[in-house]
């Protein structure tokens, strides 16, 4: 009965609380896995200790648990136990081999493959990460449950305030994103929202123990969550200073009013319970630091000991250098840590230098940081700058009005008006000092640095300063952040993200087949099931394949209902799930469930034969793959309309355009086109033309939009989604073809330095241009080769800093700058560069031909040169000189 009084009591609350739990769960299963910001860095780091039970303790196991097993463990640790029950079967496909990046055009090399086993029901790795994104928001819940007690403690007889500021929490779209996705952030959000409740608590009661403890104690867990809460030691200190002035100031005070009457605005004015209450024992300051920091160590302690005791240089750095620089820099893929380290112990005692950062444009950071405060992309894209933009005015109004809070108000106001705004801007300092050393400082100057950790103070004075303007200015504010993340972020991912590919991994067997077929039509592709079913204007054939080999080429699929005359009267060719999953991606023990739309035409009410066949990506048919798998009864009439697309762009406000090998087909009696620029050389026609069907098969060089004609008729444009990529030949210092295999061509190199120290690097420039599709991931070796032509140094590598060439497009320049290694002992001499590919055998690498006039050649590299090493070779130098005709 007391549960259902306090209910009724917090009604709002609970109804705040109930639309974000529903808006955090959609959101949740909507956006892809590996979506949230290094969401699969933790994954794997709480993946490692839920199979080992315990943490990471050599580099090589930090090397298996990702690049954030060196950060502060304490939310993988509480992740890893809720699912330690579970088997962690591995069923993901991370980017681990280059041909899982022709999946969908995949270009953000820390995702993975998104197959069907993130479908329900879920099992193994994404049992645990969807149950880790729920432990998330729940997080998120409390969170939004504790900025309504902090409201209230300031606040104890305005329900109002604490209700609006807690659903600008709930409804904010970017906590939103980042507590319903697997990360740290919304657990290290609770607990410093926590610390500040506590503080508050503090203030009121100045001289017991037990607060002061807590504080240290949530200040140590929090440094244990994540390490941008190094500061709140800080404010504890300032927390002391601040019990001292509520101190000297304790008296009884009397009651002020919920609201001013004549305003029927909300008092600036705490009530006698957010102030101390005087008591007969003073604790002394010295004391509350002590227990405070006690607490800190103990809370954080754990951590720092294990990582100090596991990963310590100091054999080979000394006591200082070697137990700081593992908590600094770990594994060096902050640049932050490692500039700081770098500064303090000196370069030469960090294992990894840190890059030189990047260029700073100000004012598209800041453009960034409002973007990331309020809201967080999708799918790479931020809405409209319009909406941030004006919401971070509503701030700047916000604070205006907590300016003139400030001037109105008593001392004690100014307190707690000081203790929300220090909490809030704590985290400024080290996000600057990001920003200024940070390699790449758009990873930095992201909002929701400022935001999490200060999320319940931010939220109060928000709405704090909105009520000194206006007592509806708050709830306008609100509503609108409801609006933006239900149609803005919510309603965005659904309409952008599409569903995984259909395909089932060997461990993860599909629904059984209903038709069986199996039919081998190449090595590797084997047909098991065919199904149809049959619309008023179109024929949907869902195919079943089975891979079963590496496949080194792409197959386009065509599909044709065919009368008994053998007319065409229902076509579709497309590459296997529209191009998603090329042949080339697929991996053995694959089940793909490929399914077409064919556009029907005419008065069609009779039995069709529906025939299959592989076509090249030259549109050649493959020999001996025409086989007839089916009979389909139709009875209907269709008449396409000659500027409808199949399938049909039916998706919400064109969020998924088209994508390059996509294909689309066009029914029309005069012959399509698409106008990609403003001259004739930009038209393009159909890749593949049967009767009145039209197919286009988008390409990797097509721009962002083109006009589409059927005939004369113009039928309006269409977008693509194209991922950058470059075919425009730069100035070349030293131009030089030659054909590798007649899908790789040099086009020339740039050698600045023509001389050069045993032990150093080469610097070398290569300038290549794919002339083919490759099936091969193959390695480039460059060998610096004295007069004996023996090597000295040299490496293999894939260009230009793992490029796989599997990725390459015809056409395609690629720009290759690296470093040849010298060996340290490389006799003084003149040196070629030996240069070339090779693939990878079992029975050791093969070198690719060149081919000269479209035939191979008896030569496998070529050589660049000559490059002097080290001082002249010995012999050359002449001690004497006699000229044969004196001067």
């Amino acid at each position: 009965m007391h549960l259902v009084q306090s209910l009724k009591h917090h009604i709002g609350l609970v109804v705040i609380l109930l639309i974000y739990l529903t808006l955090a769960t959609a959101h949740s299963l909507v956006v892809p896995l590996t979506t949230g910001n290094d969401e699969w860095a933790h994954f794997l780091y709480i993946r490692f200790i839920a199979e080992q039970g315990r943490l990471p303790a050599t580099e090589a196991e930090r090397t298996e648990a990702g690049y954030k097993s060196d950060a502060p463990p304490l939310y993988h640790l509480l992740v890893a136990a809720t699912t330690a029950a579970i088997e962690p079967t591995h069923l993901l496909r991370p980017l681990d081999t280059p041909r899982r990046y022709l999946a969908d055009n995949i270009v953000d090399s820390y995702a993975v493959v998104h197959t069907a086993v993130e479908q329900p029901p879920y099992r193994g790795e994404v049992l645990i990460w969807h149950l880790g994104r729920g432990l998330s928001i729940l997080f998120g819940a409390i969170l939004i449950g504790l900025t309504y007690l902090t409201s209230l403690q300031i606040f104890p007889a305005d329900r109002r305030r604490a209700l609006l500021s807690a659903a600008l929490i709930a409804f904010m779209p970017a906590l939103l994103f980042h507590s319903s996705v697997l990360s740290y952030e919304s657990l290290s959000a609770v607990l410093t929202a926590l610390f500040l409740l506590v503080a508050l608590q503090t203030l009121k009661q100045p001289n017991r123990l037990r607060w002061w403890i807590a504080l240290g104690a949530l200040a140590g867990l929090s440094i244990a969550t994540k390490y941008s809460a190094v500061l709140l030691p800080l404010e504890i200190i300032f927390i002391i200073w601040l019990s001292n002035q509520f101190e000297a100031k304790a008296k009884p005070q009397p009651t002020p009013q919920l609201t001013n009457p004549p305003t029927n605005k909300p008092t600036n004015s705490p009530t006698p319970q957010t102030l101390p209450t005087p008591q007969l024992y003073k604790l002394p300051n010295w004391q509350r630091i002590l227990v405070a920091a006690l607490a800190a160590l103990i809370a954080s302690g754990w951590w720092f000991g294990f990582v100090a005791w596991q990963f310590n240089t100091i054999d080979t750095q000394g006591p200082v250098v070697g137990l700081l620089q593992p908590l600094l820099v770990g594994d060096a893929s902050d640049t932050t840590s490692v500039q700081v380290a770098g500064f303090l112990f000196g370069q030469e005692t960090v294992a990894n230098d840190a890059r030189p950062p990047m260029p700073r444009n100000y004012p598209q950071l800041l453009r960034s940081f409002s973007e990331s405060f309020w809201a967080a992309p999708v799918a790479g894209q931020f809405v409209s700058f319009l909406l941030p933009l004006g919401y971070s005015i509503l701030a700047l109004l916000a604070l205006a009005g907590l300016w003139r809070v400030w001037r109105q108000s008593d001392r004690r106001i100014r307190l707690i008006l000081s203790l929300l705004l220090v909490h809030t801007f704590l985290i400024v300092p080290l996000l600057l000092i990001r920003v200024l050393l940070s390699f790449d400082p758009r990873e930095v100057a992201q909002g929701r640095h400022l935001l999490l950790p200060a999320a319940s103070a931010m939220a109060i004075l928000l709405v704090w300063g909105w009520d000194q303007w206006s007592s509806k200015l708050s709830w306008l504010a609100v509503g609108g952040l409801l609006l933006w993340t239900i149609i803005g972020q919510l309603g965005w991912a659904v309409a952008v993200y599409p569903p995984p590919i259909p395909v089932w991994p060997q461990p993860v067997m599909a629904a059984p087949a209903a038709n069986s077929q199996g039919t081998t039509l190449v090595d590797g592709i084997k047909l098991i099931d065919v199904s149809h079913r049959t619309h008023s204007d179109a024929l949907e054939v869902t195919l079943r394949w089975e891979s079963l080999a590496t496949i080194k080429a792409d197959y386009l699929v065509e599909l044709s209902l065919l009368d008994s005359a053998g007319n065409v009267i229902g076509y579709n060719l497309s590459q296997p799930v529209n191009g998603r999953y090329p042949t080339r991606a697929w991996e053995p023990g694959d089940t793909i469930e490929d399914t077409h739309l064919l556009p029907l035409l005419g008065d069609l009410r009779d039995n069709y034969r529906l025939q299959l066949r592989l076509l090249t990506r030259a549109g050649e048919v493959v020999p001996d793959t025409e086989t007839p798998i089916d009979t389909v009864m139709l009875s209907t009439t269709a008449q396409p309309d000659p500027c409808a697309i199949w399938p049909p762009l039916d998706n919400w406000l064109n969020a998924r355009p088209l994508r390059p090998d996509a294909t689309f087909t066009v029914v029309s009696a005069e012959p399509p086109r698409l106008e990609l620029g403003a001259d004739e050389a930009s038209t393009q026609n159909p890749f593949h033309s049967v009767g009145k069907f039209h197919t286009f098969l988008v390409g990797p060089d097509w721009p962002a939009s083109a006009q589409f004609l059927s005939g004369d008729t113009d039928c309006g444009p269409l977008t693509f989604d194209i991922p950058p990529r470059n075919f425009t030949v730069p100035d070349i210092p030293q131009p030089l073809e030659a054909n590798f295999n007649n899908e790789i061509k040099l086009l020339g190199y740039d050698l600045p330095a023509r001389r050069i120290q045993p032990g150093q690097r080469l610097p070398l420039t290569l300038y290549w241009r794919g002339l083919a599709y490759m099936g091969e991931d193959y390695n480039l070796f460059a060998n610096p080769l004295d007069h004996d032509q023996q090597r000295w140094g040299g490496y293999d590598r894939r260009p230009r800093d793992g490029y796989s060439t599997l990725r390459w497009v015809p056409g395609e320049v690629i720009t290759d700058p690296f470093g040849i290694p010298i060996d340290a002992n490389a006799p003084d001499g003149i040196y070629t560069i030996d240069l070339g590919f090779y693939r990878p055998t079992e029975s050791g690498p093969e070198s690719l031909p060149l081919f000269q006039d479209g035939h191979p050649i008896d030569q496998h590299s070529l050589r660049l040169g000559p490059v002097k090493i080290g001082g002249p070779p010995p012999g050359l130098t002449l001690t004497e000189v006699h000229p044969g005709f004196p001067v």
